[in-house]
């Protein structure tokens, strides 16, 4: 237990300090960075496709979402594309769900071996212009690995917790579990797959995995929020937006649960799991679609205002 405990700090320990690292990287050269993303940013459809690109390749919003609140703090991105870029990482982690349906993909584990490679080309490589760019590289695979390091302790503890008794479990307690338990091990996409599996076992209800879905959104929240601290205004209120975000998708999903809308799709001839991986991916498009048209109207709204002069 001891061993597990130091493994799981020793992971949030990475993260946080990979987080440091990039954020002082990216502050020795802003201006090139800027100007490269300047072209490219300010299109929200494009910031929505390409932040569910970069949760898709990496299968974690978590690291995406952490890195984006550095990006802001250091005005390479501005506060209201990062907006953007959030929902469509909610919407690219939601692939994750689906690769539990079809296979164990894992591209985290590919990338945790990004340092070495990365580390010897910095020692044999003498072109300066080249080494900086393996320094980012070096320091994102530090991220995942971090999480990596976390997402493995997490079985140990579960083995410990009475799964069986989840199926007569109330809906609340498992949204509460999800919530927790995403907190702690830093992954949604991790409680995902485990909340499409349990169902694909029998083990959980579909309103029951419907709110552990929704809980494990809510709970990844919490990185973002824990990587804002120390950072600019900008940056905190990407993170609060990225709680906003979620909090309005759980309020507009608990409102079409209660008035029986989600019918339709407990009634779909194919299995639970699949159903779960639906749902995942239907909760964040919707929230999305919901939310884009009042973005300009947020942005203009001081988010979570008394909370950041709180932390300030």
């Amino acid at each position: 237990m001891f061993v597990r405990v130091c493994e799981f700090f020793c992971g949030i320990g990475i993260f946080f300090f990979a987080l440091i690292l990039l954020n002082n990287a990216i502050g020795k050269s802003p201006d090139r960075l800027k100007n490269a993303l300047s072209k490219r940013l300010g299109n929200g459809y494009f910031e929505c496709f390409l932040g569910f690109l970069s949760s898709a390749l990496t299968q974690s919003s978590t690291a995406v979402n952490s890195i984006l609140v550095s990006l802001t703090d250091t005005g390479v991105v501005k506060r209201k594309s990062s907006y953007f870029l959030i929902m469509g990482t909610n919407i690219g982690t939601t692939l994750t769900a689906f690769f539990a349906v079809i296979a164990k993909i894992n591209i985290s584990q590919l990338i945790i071996c990004i340092p070495f490679f990365s580390s010897l080309l910095i020692m044999l490589i003498n072109k300066e212009k080249i080494k900086p760019v393996l320094h980012y590289i070096s320091i994102v695979s530090l991220i995942f690995a971090g999480l990596y390091i976390v997402n493995t302790t997490v079985p140990y503890f579960l083995e410990r917790f009475d799964i069986a008794r989840l199926k007569s479990s109330s809906n609340m307690f498992l949204f509460l579990l999800a919530t927790i338990s995403t907190a702690l091990c830093q992954s949604s996409a991790l409680i995902s797959v485990l909340t499409v599996t349990l169902s694909g076992y029998g083990m959980l209800t579909f309103e029951g995995a419907m709110f552990m879905i929704m809980g494990a959104n809510l709970g990844t929240c919490g990185t973002a929020l824990l990587s804002s601290l120390g950072k600019n205004k900008d940056a905190k209120m990407v993170a609060w937006f990225n709680i906003i975000l979620n909090v309005v998708g759980i309020l507009l999903h608990m409102f079409l649960y209660y008035t029986h809308l989600f019918s339709w799709l407990e009634k779909l001839n194919v299995a639970l799991d699949t159903k779960i991986a639906l749902f995942h991916a239907f909760f964040n498009v919707a929230t999305t679609l919901f939310v884009f048209p009042f973005v300009q109207s947020i942005d203009h709204i001081k988010i979570g205002k008394k909370v950041i002069t709180f932390y300030e």
